[in-house]
């Protein structure tokens, strides 16, 4: 399915719409799409304005208190996640604007839980650990079963390539059990 989106439209109600398991195209037109997102469609391509600076936005910090009662942590901070098998990314820049971690704790901008990504002229934009290549190493999986769902505690190895990216941080900006190539 190939979907057009503008930025006073919601990229996950679009999502929801469509079934996991149908390829989605996603084109996003400039701007700023603030919201998190959590993906779980198998071969999704998402393409950012190449005219123009099309981002997705968010500001969760992992000392922030989530609805379960318990603090966001940082795997809860991210501002996409990616659950989701052959996934493409273009032109984007994906960013978490919650500050510097020392007050507020880590903020990621992209969660990569994905068996094979592949991104393309995006910017990665945060503060600390903004860019986590799942799985998760056996130890945090362990300690984290209480909150975080079992597909986000995945195991499996993952693989993921970089191209002409920039990932921009301040303390361990890059993060993860994942096999990557910048």
């Amino acid at each position: 399915m190939k979907l057009t989106l503008m930025p006073d439209q919601s990229i996950q109600q679009a999502l929801d719409q469509i079934p996991l398991t149908e390829p989605v195209e996603l084109f996003l037109s400039a701007g700023t799409y603030t919201e998190k997102l959590r993906i779980q469609h198998k071969k999704i391509a998402i393409y950012g304005s190449i005219e123009g600076k099309t981002v997705i936005s968010n500001g969760d910090y992992a000392y922030k208190m989530h609805d379960d009662g318990l603090l966001y942590n940082t795997f809860r901070t991210y501002t996409v996640m990616f659950l989701s098998d052959d996934v493409k990314l273009y032109n984007l820049t994906i960013e978490n604007t919650c500050g510097s971690g020392f007050t507020i704790g880590q903020g990621v901008a992209l969660s990569l839980n994905s068996k094979q990504s592949y991104l393309e002229n995006c910017q990665l934009i945060g503060h600390q650990d903004t860019l986590f290549v799942g799985p998760l190493p056996r130890d945090l999986n362990e300690r984290y079963d209480h909150f975080l769902a079992l597909e986000e505690r995945g195991d499996e190895i993952t693989h993921h390539h970089f191209k002409s990216c920039i990932i921009q941080g301040d303390v361990n900006f890059i993060f993860g059990s994942g096999i990557s190539l910048f």
